[in-house]
C-alpha cells in the first residue's frame, strides 16, 4: 500500500484477498471470480468438520479448545456465506461511499486521509497479529515434522487445535493425523484470513463514515453573505448530503449487522469456555496453556476492537443531532426550517452496528459480553 494512506481501492483489494470481494478486473477476472467461492465452501465444509468432534470426544470433554475452534469455525463460515450472498450489497456499499465523496465532499480529501489514516494503521497491526497467531499455532507441527525426520518418533508433539476429537491422546502420525493436521490447520489459515477481511471492512467502513459525517457536520454552516435563494439552495443540498448518508449507514446494518452480531454471541461463549478449560484441567502444561491463552486473547481482542469501532461512529454520528439543533434557525425563513426539521428527525438516533437491536457493536455490549461470560464460567465451575 506504500507510504500514501490507503482509500477505497486498497479496501477491494484486501477484500479480494481475503476471499469477501467476488467482482474481479484484468484478463483473469473470469477464472478468479469462479475460484472465490471455493473459500467459503471450504470453510464451512471444516466448520461441519469442527462440530462433529465435539459430539465424538464428548460435549462435557470438548468444552475448551474444540468448543472454542467449532463456534469460531461457525462465525466464519457465517460470515462468508453472508458476504457471498450479499456480494453485490458490498460492491454497491464502497461505490455509494466514493459517489458520495464525489459529489457532496470535494476537497476534503485531506481530510479523509487523516481521519482515516490512524484506522488502516491498525488494520496492518491486526493483520499482522492473526498472521503471527497462525505461525505461532503451527509451528509445533512444523516442529514435530522436524522431530519426525530426525528421530522417527512415533508419538506426534501438537498443541491442542481443533478436531482433537477425531485424534487419540498421544496420536500417531498416519493417514488420519495428517488428513485432520491438513483440515484444522488450513481452516486456521483460510478462517484467520476471512476474519481479517471482516473486521478490517467493519474498520474502514465505520471510520470512513464518520470522516464523511464530520465533513457533513461543516458543511452546515451557513454564511451570512447568502442570498435567501441561495440560503434555500445550500440547504436542499445538505439534506441531500445527508439523505446519502442516511441511505449508506442502512447499508451498512444490512452488511455488518447479522455476522457481528453472531461473533459477539459466539465470542462470548468462546471465552466462557476457555475460562473453564483453564481452570479445570489437570492435565494442563505449558503448551496447552499457551495454546490456550492465544485463542482466549486473540477472542477478546476481535470482540473489543470491534466494540471500540462500533462505538466510534456511534458517538460521531450522534455530533449531528447537536449540530443541526445548534444552526442558527431564528435567522432562515419557515420555508427554510421545514429542511431542518426533517434533516433534525431522521438525525435523532445515532447510528449502531447491530441486529434488529440486538448485541449492538459499543463498549457497553462488550463490558456486557464479558460479565455474561464470567456469570456463565462460575456457573459451570460451581457443577463440578
Amino acid at each position: 500500500m506504500g507510504r500514501s494512506v490507503p482509500d477505497l481501492p486498497d479496501l477491494v483489494r484486501l477484500l479480494r484477498f481475503c476471499g469477501l470481494y467476488y467482482t474481479f478486473n484484468g484478463p483473469r477476472a473470469k477464472v478468479y471470480e469462479n475460484l472465490q467461492p471455493i473459500r467459503p465452501a471450504f470453510v464451512v465444509a471444516t466448520s461441519i468438520m469442527g462440530i462433529i468432534a465435539l459430539f465424538v470426544g464428548g460435549l462435557r470433554s470438548s468444552l475448551g479448545i474444540e468448543m472454542c475452534y467449532a463456534l469460531l469455525g461457525l462465525v466464519t463460515s457465517l460470515q462468508c456465506v453472508h458476504f457471498y450472498l450479499r456480494r453485490e450489497d458490498t460492491e454497491s456499499t464502497i461505490e455509494l461511499f466514493q459517489e458520495i465523496r464525489e459529489k457532496f465532499q470535494k476537497g476534503s480529501e485531506e481530510e479523509f486521509k487523516n481521519n482515516t489514516r490512524g484506522i488502516w494503521m491498525v488494520v496492518k497491526v491486526y493483520g499482522f497479529l492473526l498472521v503471527g497467531t497462525c505461525m505461532a499455532m503451527s509451528l509445533p507441527f512444523c516442529t514435530d515434522l522436524v522431530i519426525w525426520a530426525i528421530w522417527k518418533t512415533p508419538k506426534a508433539f501438537r498443541i491442542p487445535m481443533g478436531m482433537d476429537s477425531f485424534l487419540d491422546k498421544e496420536p500417531i502420525r498416519d493417514a488420519k493425523y495428517f488428513f485432520v493436521m491438513f483440515a484444522a490447520g488450513s481452516w486456521t489459515i483460510i478462517g484467520s484470513i476471512a476474519q481479517l477481511g471482516a473486521d478490517a471492512f467493519l474498520f474502514v467502513a465505520c471510520f470512513s463514515y464518520s470522516s464523511m459525517v464530520m465533513t457533513f457536520c461543516k458543511s452546515l454552516t451557513i454564511h451570512s453573505n447568502l442570498t435567501p435563494k441561495e440560503t434555500t439552495a445550500h440547504l436542499k443540498r445538505v439534506a441531500a448530503h445527508q439523505q446519502q448518508l442516511f441511505k449508506l449507514s442502512v447499508k451498512m446494518r444490512l452488511l455488518f449487522g447479522l455476522p457481528f452480531f453472531v461473533q459477539n454471541l459466539f465470542g462470548a461463549i468462546c471465552i466462557c469456555s476457555l475460562l473453564f478449560v483453564i481452570s479445570t484441567d489437570d492435565s494442563i502444561n505449558m503448551l496447552k496453556m499457551f495454546a490456550y491463552l492465544i485463542n482466549l486473547l486473540v477472542t477478546v481482542s476481535i470482540l473489543g476492537c470491534t466494540a471500540y469501532v462500533g462505538q466510534h461512529v456511534k458517538n460521531k454520528t450522534s455530533e449531528v443531532f447537536e449540530a443541526i439543533y445548534e444552526m442558527n434557525w431564528y435567522e432562515l425563513r419557515p420555508s427554510d426550517r421545514r429542511y431542518l426539521v426533517t434533516m433534525l428527525s431522521a438525525a435523532r438516533e445515532p447510528m449502531s452496528i447491530d441486529f434488529y437491536g440486538l448485541l449492538p457493536l459499543d463498549m457497553e455490549n462488550f463490558m456486557k459480553i464479558l460479565n455474561t461470560s464470567y456469570s456463565y464460567f462460575m456457573f459451570l465451575k460451581s457443577m463440578i
